[in-house]
């Protein structure tokens, strides 16, 4: 091998090494700031499981509503 192949090798190879050794995130969660509107209203709804979803109790939280009908 060259010198050339060689320090870039080296390079390569360093630089994944660093990527590497690098350990998790110490915020596992990070706070997420609303990128939406916010609901005003309240609501409350059944779930197939017999339990209520109520959107006062999911406060602070990002909430995501799919409304969908199958015809």
């Amino acid at each position: 091998m060259t010198s050339v192949v060689r320090a870039v090798l080296a390079v390569f190879v360093s630089a994944i090494a660093v990527g590497c050794s690098s350990g998790p995130a110490t915020d596992p969660q990070p706070e997420v700031q609303a990128r939406g509107p916010v609901a005003e209203i309240d609501f409350e709804v059944d779930t197939f499981d017999g339990d209520t979803f109520a959107l006062a109790e999911h406060r602070g939280t990002p909430v995501v509503i799919n409304f969908w009908e199958s015809w």
